[in-house]
């Protein structure tokens, strides 16, 4: 793993929304939240400027509401206020430590208990999120920018998805470049619900 350098919570937060923000599953949670609040989604998301503390803290009240951050909820419910982001390079080669996050029944049936990446790239092929990854494939393929992983190391060194299940798998597939991601660290991560 090359380490590309430190980042702070408010990156990690406009890396999440960057991400999710277009998701079919989602985004209509954060629309219905951005009306709200009456926020542009271009200024606040698309064109974002990080010196912005009062863009920041909008940030994180978007992600709170949708998806628990900052509220120890949803998908952040456990995850350690101390979290460290730092930016990282995975060569496929390490591709082996990527895990899905241990949120439901669906990543643990999908890679037959592992919740291992790369068993969930043997299996994807008619499995609900076959559309998905076939379109983030199609993307790599074309040079196109994918927005990066949002990972949460564990005590025994293993990745786990926070943010970018179905890009993690399509990367894993193409196994053809290095993966960009955030990369998060606590001594206090095993108490995140989904470790």
């Amino acid at each position: 793993m090359r380490e590309l350098g430190p980042a702070s919570s408010d990156e990690m937060v406009l890396s999440f929304l960057r991400a999710e923000i277009d998701s079919p599953k989602w985004w209509p949670r954060y629309v219905r939240v951005l009306n709200a609040h009456h926020l542009n989604r271009s200024s606040l998301i698309d064109n974002a400027d990080l010196n912005d503390g009062r863009a920041n803290r909008d940030r994180g009240i978007v992600l709170g509401e949708v998806r628990g951050y900052g509220r120890d909820q949803g998908l952040f419910h456990g995850l350690p206020l101390d979290t460290k982001w730092r930016r990282v390079s995975l060569d496929p080669t390490e591709f082996q430590r990527l895990r899905y996050i241990n949120k439901d029944e669906f990543w643990r049936n999908f890679t037959g208990g592992t919740r291992s990446v790369q068993d969930g790239a043997r299996n994807y092929k008619g499995s609900r999120i076959t559309a998905g990854v076939d379109d983030v494939l199609r993307k790599i393929r074309k040079g196109a920018s994918i927005p990066e992983l949002i990972l949460v190391e564990d005590m025994r060194g293993g990745l786990v998805v926070l943010e970018g299940h179905t890009r993690a798998t399509a990367f894993v597939i193409a196994r053809s470049n290095p993966i960009s991601a955030l990369v998060g660290t606590s001594p206090a991560m095993h108490q995140w619900t989904f470790i």
